[in-house]
């Protein structure tokens, strides 16, 4: 099966490469600078910012070809339009520490693949919890159109153990094989709307002296509805995100019921003063019919930052996380960022007791200029339920 999918990938890519697509662009503009990008996809990315209503000034538009991210800095004078292109085929190292993790990897990542504003991702990840194969392919713009789609194939393994507080209750090894499939369309420059199709199959592992689970694989497939009126800056996307996803179970290996997930995140973002950001962020999720093998399984990330990795098998949650952002230095290749955060999170959880938890602490991060992810950052914290006090350093895809 996974041969087949691999095929699948390769004749997508293709589909995209042989195909001669003309667009349709303004002559008001001569565009330079650009030595990667398509001069094709930046009149396309103007034309639809002026037909989105964000190119109706100088400032729009170039805040509007900003939030692809191909570009560093843009600048507008009368017709011509010149673009400082970022590194896009970036390979970078992932290295974490923390309390109880231990992990490195290497990914490659080309966010402009074909010079077209395409995302090809390919990695794999080894550490104590976690060992991992992934690749990822994303076509933001369908043949110059609304029309979007993306594929990602993953395999790998989880030790995985969930606490009360820091006491281990229970363990197994998870071995998963995945693909998920999507298409959608980009209604309007704020929402977009996908169907998602998605294949797992899971087996396990005995970690003595715990009883091993059932393996079982499954069908799901269900819609996706996002809100994004954010623009791009350095370390930030200023204004809201929303997004909804439900996810069914269409088909199981075994006899137990098919689970349903639904699940909600909203952001928010605002630059206060002196470019001061805070960053508000609401998630959570809920699984009808779920059981310990469909548990959402995690700990360490923001909004559950002070829990084990892994560490917290739960079938519902709702979690707040609120950071402030404040750069303390600036520089040709990036900005230092200290940022103090809080996390509060109300949960239902497998064998775990306890149905709230807080945590709260400070970080430090270093967002590189010409590369539109963080490279360094070191977390310093209190979580009242988990790993009490905790320290998470983190480079490249760590973070």
């Amino acid at each position: 099966m996974f041969i087949s999918f691999f095929l699948l990938i390769i004749s997508f890519l293709t589909i995209n490469v042989t195909v001669n697509v003309t667009v349709v662009a303004s002559d008001k503009y001569t565009v330079e600078g650009n030595t990667k990008t398509t001069t094709n996809h930046i009149l396309f990315l103007i034309e639809r910012c002026k037909r989105n209503n964000k190119g109706e000034t100088t400032n729009e538009l170039k805040q509007c070809l900003l939030n692809s991210r191909l570009f560093s800095s843009v600048a507008i004078d009368k017709n011509v339009i010149k673009v400082k292109e970022r590194w896009t085929l970036i390979p970078i190292p992932e290295l974490k520490f923390s309390n109880d993790n231990r992990s490195f990897g290497v990914f490659v990542i080309e966010s402009n693949f074909l010079g077209m504003g395409k995302l090809l991702f390919v990695g794999g990840k080894f550490g104590s919890v976690e060992r991992a194969l992934f690749f990822f392919y994303k076509d933001r713009n369908l043949f110059y159109s609304e029309w979007t789609g993306d594929l990602s194939v993953s395999t790998g393994s989880r030790n995985l153990k969930t606490y009360q507080k820091k006491d281990e209750l229970y363990a197994i090894k998870e071995n998963a094989k995945n693909i998920h499939i999507r298409f959608g369309q980009n209604i309007n420059h704020h929402f977009s709307l996908n169907l998602g199709i998605q294949h797992s199959n899971l087996s396990y592992q005995t970690m003595i002296p715990y009883v091993q689970p059932n393996d079982f694989s499954y069908f799901a497939a269900g819609p996706e509805l996002t809100y994004n009126d954010s623009n791009y800056k350095l370390y930030f996307n200023e204004g809201h995100q929303i997004r909804i996803n439900y996810i069914q179970q269409l088909q199981r290996s075994d006899n137990d019921k098919k689970s349903a997930r639904i699940e909600y995140s909203w952001a928010n973002q605002l630059n206060l003063t002196l470019d001061h950001v805070l960053q508000l962020r609401l998630s959570g999720f809920n699984i009808v019919n779920s059981n310990l093998r469909d548990s959402i399984k995690t700990g360490g990330s923001i909004g559950y930052r002070g829990v084990q990795s892994g560490g917290l098998w739960m079938k519902r949650s709702n979690n707040l996380s609120m950071d402030y952002l404040v750069p303390f230095l600036k520089a040709k290749y990036g900005t230092w960022i200290a940022a103090p955060f809080a996390d509060y999170a109300i949960y239902d959880s497998y064998y775990n007791t306890d149905r709230n938890f807080f945590s709260y602490g400070i970080g430090s991060y270093l967002y590189l200029k010409e590369i539109a992810i963080p490279g360094v950052g070191l977390i310093v914290g209190i979580n009242n339920k988990f790993l009490k006090n905790f320290v998470s350093f983190s480079m490249g895809m760590g973070m």
